[in-house]
């Protein structure tokens, strides 16, 4: 599902539109944070990691 969302974003993307994407994760999760990398490689487009402390 968040594959297919981001598909749709990239194709705006590709079009010349702005897209900012924002992924935030527990700063202590560091899978999260891969997997962000991962979609941001799979799917070509720029997307913003950001680490939170929530705790």
């Amino acid at each position: 599902m968040i594959l297919d969302i981001l598909y749709r974003l990239k194709k705006s993307f590709d079009t010349g539109l702005n897209i900012i994407i924002n992924w935030e994760y527990d700063k202590n999760d560091e899978d999260m944070k891969f997997a962000g990398k991962d979609f941001a490689d799979l799917v070509g487009i720029p997307i913003n990691l950001k680490n939170i402390d929530y705790n």
